[in-house]
């Protein structure tokens, strides 16, 4: 019997999947895991135990004709977790940055974070703005929606208002993403000479929007742990 010839594609071919790791930043007790655990595994848990470190969920999703696989790391909010931080956000392509719409101290802890990225990440990264527990806002709210808005535009960032618990604007934030992720693949990046700014060219894997992630930091832990009212 004759054997059947199958085409083998290149990487970077048509049926490449593009690989992209998003990190969650956010204080402690926002929902950082509810947001992940419900795009990844639409669940839900009232309460659960904060997180340790960090977790680390997969989901695949397709934006037209390319497959994307998206490493979505859920750090840990709590202070003594805060020096292991950047070896979570470190390599990223997207940060998701968290805080409590019930809460005004949280996005004190937005503003720290992203100042943190502009200090240790390339410029490029993807940023949104996430307000979390939209369903408690009308009896609840201490931020209104123009803040989290007008402070998003001035560091460059997406704004989004979702809820963990009732699924609202989730989706649409990752889909955001992802479809951003595809136009800063297609779109060719300009090259940027040797010494410019004071040092060397960055290293080609650190300005892509898509990154490999194929090894875990040390001390990762694979559980899940965290609540709409823990991390």
């Amino acid at each position: 019997m004759a054997r059947k010839f199958i085409p083998k594609q290149e990487p970077g071919g048509p049926n490449a999947t593009l690989e992209a790791k998003i990190v969650l930043l956010g204080d402690t007790g926002v929902g950082k895991t509810s947001i992940a655990l419900r795009f990844t595994q639409d669940t839900f848990q009232t309460r659960t135990n904060p997180t340790i470190g960090a977790s680390f969920l997969m989901k695949n999703m397709q934006i037209d004709e390319t497959k994307i696989k998206l490493q979505i790391w859920d750090t840990a909010g709590q202070e003594r977790f805060r020096s292991l931080a950047p070896m979570y956000y470190r390599g990223a392509s997207a940060a998701l940055l968290v805080y409590d719409l019930t809460s005004a101290q949280s996005f004190g802890k937005v503003k720290e974070w992203v100042n943190e990225l502009r200090l240790n990440v390339p410029e490029d990264i993807i940023m949104v703005v996430v307000g979390n527990k939209v369903d408690r806002a009308e009896s609840h709210r201490q931020l209104q929606s123009e803040v989290g808005q007008e402070y998003a535009k001035s560091v460059g960032a997406a704004f989004a208002e979702v809820s963990a618990k009732t699924k609202q604007g989730i989706d649409e934030v990752f889909q955001d993403i992802a479809i951003k992720l595809v136009q800063n693949k297609k779109t060719p990046k300009p090259d940027v000479p040797a010494g410019a700014g004071g040092g060397s060219a960055a290293p080609p894997a650190e300005k892509s929007a898509a990154v490999n992630l194929n090894e875990k930091p040390p001390g990762e832990k694979q559980e899940i742990s965290d609540s709409c009212c823990g991390d």
